[in-house]
This record gives C-alpha cells, sequence and structure tokens, in this order.
C-alpha cells in the first residue's frame, strides 16, 4: 500500500499489465469460441443467484457467446481508479 502514494506509476503499471493480460485471455476465450452463458440459478457472493430473465438479449446466438458492454481496448485510454 506504500507503493500506491510513493510510487503511484509502478501501481499503475502493474494493474495496467494485469487488465491487458485479462483482456488479452478473453479474447482468446471469443476466437476459440469456448465461452458460455451464465445468467441461470447460481449463487453469487453477494447471496443472491446470478439469474436474469433479461439476458442474452435478442440477439443473442447460442453457437457463438461473446462479451458486451466492454470498452474497446486502446493502448492510449487512461485507467481511471
Amino acid at each position: 500500500m506504500i507503493d500506491l502514494g510513493d510510487r503511484p506509476e509502478l501501481v499503475h503499471a502493474g494493474v495496467e499489465r494485469m487488465v491487458d493480460a485479462w483482456l488479452t485471455e478473453l479474447d482468446q476465450f471469443e476466437a476459440l469460441n469456448v465461452l458460455s452463458l451464465d445468467c441461470d440459478n447460481t449463487r453469487i457472493g453477494s447471496g443472491g443467484y446470478g439469474y436474469t430473465n433479461q439476458l442474452p438479449g435478442g440477439e443473442f446466438d447460442p453457437a457463438h457467446v461473446f462479451p458486451r458492454g466492454l470498452p474497446e481496448r486502446s493502448t492510449t485510454s487512461p485507467i481511471i481508479c
């Protein structure tokens, strides 16, 4: 936590690297078509259920599940903490 105050650029670079790695992994999952829909009756961390009847929406193709609502990746966009 001290680095957050003393060396914020180091912390920022570390977080940015992790986010880039996760987004690259997500891109790979989408390209391999291994994503699956998960809005079923699954208990989530808050104690509620992960079910909704509002998803997946009108354009859903069960043969190819892909993420929506994520911002486009850009190396020039700052990460706002």
